[in-house]
């Protein structure tokens, strides 16, 4: 997997020698974000979501064109961590916070500053 400050990141299933290709300027399909991507978490084959500069978090489907929903916090999305089990995932904020989303629901939970 790889991303970049030109709105863009790219997720390979090596496995296969397929590429599922999301935000980049070549390959597949072309997505534009509209924000540069500051980190991006591979959830399953067909699942990624990608942290950006405008302060959203954003879930994509590999079988679609749009990003299937975005999450806003109150500052840039530096990193993301997904918990073990896939169901938590952590956002450090750029305003030094930490945010808690449930995937199974994709709600903030809890934030601490």
């Amino acid at each position: 997997m790889t991303f970049g400050m030109r709105n863009a990141f790219r997720v390979q299933d090596i496995q296969l020698t397929l590429s599922y290709v999301f935000l980049w300027e070549s390959g597949v399909s072309t997505k534009f974000a509209g924000s540069s991507c500051n980190d991006v978490i591979c959830v399953d084959g067909s699942s990624v979501i990608s942290g950006h500069f405008d302060k959203k978090i954003r879930f994509w489907d590999a079988r679609t064109d749009t990003p299937t929903q975005d999450v806003v916090l109150p500052g840039r999305i530096t990193s993301l961590d997904l918990s073990g089990d896939k169901n938590f995932l952590l956002a450090s904020v750029r305003d030094d916070s930490l945010a808690i989303l449930d995937l199974r629901m994709n709600i903030i939970i809890a934030q601490f500053t």
